[in-house]
């Protein structure tokens, strides 16, 4: 008789186990390419990252960015080049369409100015995008760097 106790109290173990990691992080979870253009006159090299937080964008500090830092390394080893009017693609992981992608991009210029620990230190970047990917979506998977306008 006892055995006959044990099966219900298994199934509904098992039922809740299953319900429980049929979340909505796991449904959309596919690789997906995003386009990066760069239209500016300067090469630029960006980091892209996509930490898997919703509701809130986890920004990554530099010092994180740069975390492989050997010292006496160059900065653009850590990161991907984008020349001048030219679009690269950077392969990532969709989670849900709340979660985040982050892209941070660096002039050449500032690279050449600051050594990885000054642009750790003071977290020195030249511009970051902050997209769920339900926006992303909403743009083809495409994101834009545009030169700043100087007034």
């Amino acid at each position: 008789m006892t055995k006959w106790k044990v099966y219900p109290v298994l199934s509904m173990v098992f039922i809740l186990f299953t319900a429980m990691t049929c979340g909505e992080s796991f449904e959309l979870e596919e690789d997906q390419l995003v386009y990066v253009e760069n239209q500016s006159s300067d090469t630029i090299y960006v980091h892209t990252d996509s930490p898997g937080y919703e509701n809130t964008p986890w920004l990554q500090t530099i010092d994180r960015i740069f975390k492989q830092n050997i010292e006496g390394k160059d900065a653009t080893l850590f990161l991907d080049r984008i020349l001048p009017y030219e679009t690269i693609e950077t392969r990532t992981v969709i989670r849900s369409e709340k979660t985040y992608w982050i892209l941070t991009v660096f002039k050449a210029s500032t690279l050449r100015t600051y050594t990885i620990e000054e642009l750790s230190e003071k977290d020195i970047f030249d511009k970051r995008m902050v997209y769920t990917f339900g926006e992303l979506k909403n743009k083809n998977y495409e994101v834009i760097y545009k030169e700043e306008e100087t007034q």
